[in-house]
């Protein structure tokens, strides 16, 4: 009866694990949509005009797989000053970024705000953490481009945003400098730092729902930052809070050291993505100092 009774609770226990490594794959490729019902429904701002500037235009940007998606073009305050394309971190949006304008608006000609694959109000379901994501940051600095020759292209991102610009900022070409800010050097410290924070086990749920993830989402989850951030030949910003509980502060040192032309920033009493809130004359200086 007893060793019975033990392969069976044995079994359960296998099945919940895997049952949660695969809801764990399933959130972080489905991450929930923050979406202009949500910013009306909490009071937030809805565009970038109620976020504090004095206007912005709303175009359509053609995707390689037959899509389109809409962005937000923003002046900034300098007429000949960089075009910043500004990318989210996970489960965010452009209308989370609408908080990063007051820093970004008086050192950049203009500010480009865009929903992430699977985010916001992005056509395409499903994010994948890979080359589908980098292909389409490619994309929008290439009409950014276009659209405005001869301007300096940043590719500025807040966590995986930051690692997707400097993944795409890798192509030759693509853009003129990047700006990382709490950036990690591989997927696994920002999800097992969620994972504490939901008293979650770390082993073997991680593992089940990346490996999972791999099969159905983007085989190269394995892939480190440092990897692409050697292959840059740009100038590199990496921002990193002293008090950053998801990503360790050697992720940022290690990814500013990779390529030739990169610096390392670290903001005493900040946390994941909060420089920009900590001292927001600081940040902005900052940015003003490594803008092409």
């Amino acid at each position: 009866m007893w060793p019975g009774l033990i392969i069976l609770l044995a079994m359960a226990l296998i099945l919940v694990l895997l049952l949660t490594g695969a809801a764990l794959a399933y959130v972080l490729s489905h991450p929930p949509r923050r979406t202009l019902g949500r910013q009306l429904a909490r009071g937030l701002p809805a565009d970038p005009v109620e976020a504090g500037a004095g206007s912005f235009e709303s175009q359509n940007v053609e995707l390689g797989d037959g899509l389109s998606q809409e962005v937000w073009v923003v002046p900034g305050a300098l007429a000949d000053g960089a075009v910043v394309v500004l990318l989210h971190g996970w489960g965010d949006s452009r209308y989370g970024a609408l908080a990063w304008l007051p820093v970004l608006l008086p050192v950049t000609g203009s500010v480009v705000l865009a929903d992430l694959s699977g985010h916001g109000d992005h056509p395409r379901g499903g994010f994948g953490w890979g080359e589908r994501e980098v292909e389409d940051v490619r994309r929008l600095a290439e009409w950014v481009g276009e659209r405005q020759p001869g301007r300096a292209v940043v590719l500025a991102g807040l966590s995986v945003g930051g690692v997707l610009a400097i993944r795409a900022a890798a192509g030759p070409g693509v853009a003129d400098a990047v700006i990382a800010d709490s950036p990690y050097r591989r997927m696994q410290q920002p999800v097992a730092g969620v994972l504490r924070r939901l008293s979650v086990p770390r082993w073997p749920v991680l593992p089940i729902g990346l490996g999972l993830l791999r099969c159905w989402a983007s085989p190269g989850l394995r892939r480190e930052t440092t990897t692409d951030a050697a292959a840059l030949q740009v100038p590199l910003l990496v921002i990193h809070g002293r008090h950053d509980k998801l990503v360790p502060e050697a992720d940022a040192v290690a990814i500013a050291a990779a390529p030739p032309q990169g610096q390392h920033q670290l903001v005493e009493d900040s946390h994941h993505l909060g420089a920009a809130c900590t001292d927001p004359g600081a940040y902005t200086e900052l940015l003003r100092r490594f803008l092409p």
